[in-house]
């Protein structure tokens, strides 16, 4: 079945764009980041502000893993909270200055991974895949929207 081989396609895919990318983290395992805390930097920094339930629905994680996460990247100085402006009960996560520097350090290494990953396809198939991968990936973004009222 076409579905059952694109599945198994895209876990090699992701699974070489993962190994790959661990190879390139080693700058970060000298802050103490590890691949989890990269994902919710990057994952911030494409929602804040957020509350924490958000992105624990985005991240689709406890809530209870990501307030524990957001503690050691605050102690980290990556990581602010601060109260919604329209509602003092709703805290909202944003990345600090240094959160930001290292959230686009993090996604160029995503970058970099996934450029040499891709290489070997013709441009013309780069962009159909980029078109494909739009198309996905927005109708997720609606199911996220529709499961979190906040985002």
């Amino acid at each position: 079945m076409l579905e059952d081989e694109i599945a198994l396609l895209l876990d090699r895919l992701l699974r070489h764009a993962h190994s790959s990318l661990h190879r390139r983290a080693q700058a970060l395992r000298k802050d103490g980041l590890l691949p989890s805390d990269a994902v919710m930097l990057i994952t911030l920094a494409d929602i804040e502000p957020t509350p924490a339930h958000a992105l624990a629905v985005r991240l689709a994680r406890h809530k209870s893993q990501v307030t524990r996460s957001v503690q050691k990247l605050e102690a980290k100085g990556l990581i602010t909270r601060s109260d919604l402006a329209d509602d003092g009960r709703v805290r909202v996560l944003r990345l600090s200055p240094k959160g930001r520097a290292a959230a686009r350090t993090l996604r160029q290494a995503v970058v970099d991974t996934l450029r040499d990953v891709l290489a070997p396809l013709p441009h013309e198939d780069r962009c159909a895949l980029r078109d494909i991968l739009k198309t996905a990936l927005d109708d997720d973004d609606l199911k996220h929207a529709r499961k979190d009222p906040a985002a």
